[in-house]
């Protein structure tokens, strides 16, 4: 039972109270919030302690003695740095696991948070590369992964390399090994990683923050049609954005007619499960809204 202490009563003895802060001392921890109400329950009944020994009358008291004393205090002394020691411990494990669960968060893809957005591209090929061109410097800067067959893949690193853009190849079918080399290229500086037909996956992707997912979609005639290209796993690649407090930039460059109703299909499923629209840019006046996208997004 607790010693309530009484500033009228004639002697107040420490030893209820001290009885009282050993056995809360004895009990084995619990969880973290049953051990934070023991250990706040035994900075209450050290406080009593503490009064009731300030308040002792050695003179009118039976158990007092200088040497009985002298170990109380040492032994209040202690059980206070205990409860000291063990709150820093409670707190760091508290803090170590906020942080694993605010990284969790950071690092778990949502959806919800991507730009998405395509452009149509009417003309030839060639309007490709010029558009890529006039915006090279929003790739510089910045982690864009560069989804695409083989022959987009070829007019990429084309374009890319005459500018010194950092451009990590991906090809389809490529070794694990090989992989696993251009994925380390990627995560160590700014680049743009360059993916043939395959998908890298969210595992692969580990630990890197990645800017933006391009994808592009050269014309195919009626015979390469023929090959099972179309927008594959789109759900996939984006989420490799948003991630580590990132909002991230999804753009579809198409130029095939196929795709571009795909697209639209796409879009329509996109709205039904996460409530995104996909912005359909220009490239009008001084670049349109594609420029004014990349900027907002890339700068």
């Amino acid at each position: 039972m607790t010693t309530e202490l009484n500033p009228n009563t004639e002697h107040i003895c420490y030893d209820n109270a001290l009885d009282q802060l050993v056995n809360l001392t004895r009990h084995d921890p619990g969880t973290k919030t049953q051990e934070l109400i023991r250990l706040n329950n035994i900075a209450i009944e050290g406080g009593k302690l503490q009064s009731a020994l300030e308040a002792h009358d050695d003179s009118t008291c039976d158990r007092a003695s200088p040497a009985l004393k002298s170990a109380v205090d040492l032994l209040f002394e202690r059980y206070r740095w205990i409860w000291i020691d063990r709150l820093d411990e409670l707190s760091a494990a508290n803090k170590a696991t906020a942080s694993l669960n605010r990284q969790r968060l950071d690092t778990t893809p949502d959806l919800q948070h991507v730009h998405h957005c395509y452009l149509n591209i009417k003309g030839s090929i060639t309007d490709f590369d010029r558009i890529l061109k006039m915006n090279l410097k929003y790739l510089k800067n910045n982690r864009i992964i560069f989804y695409t067959n083989d022959d987009g893949a070829e007019r990429i690193c084309g374009i890319l390399c005459p500018a010194a853009v950092p451009h990590p190849n991906i090809k389809m079918g490529a070794s694990i090994s090989k992989r696993h080399r251009r994925l380390k290229i990627f995560k160590s500086m700014p680049s743009v990683l360059i993916v043939s037909g395959d998908n890298v996956t969210i595992d692969e992707l580990h630990g890197i923050p990645v800017d933006a997912v391009f994808q592009y979609y050269p014309s195919r005639s009626k015979y390469t049609r023929k090959v099972p290209e179309g927008i594959v796993d789109y759900e996939e690649q984006t989420k490799a954005l948003c991630r580590y407090g990132r909002q991230g930039l999804s753009l579809i460059f198409v130029q095939d007619r196929i795709v571009r109703h795909e697209v639209m299909d796409l879009s329509d499923e996109n709205y039904a499960k996460y409530g995104t629209h996909f912005e359909e840019l220009d490239t009008k006046g001084e670049g349109g809204s594609l420029v004014r996208t990349l900027e907002e997004y890339l700068s």
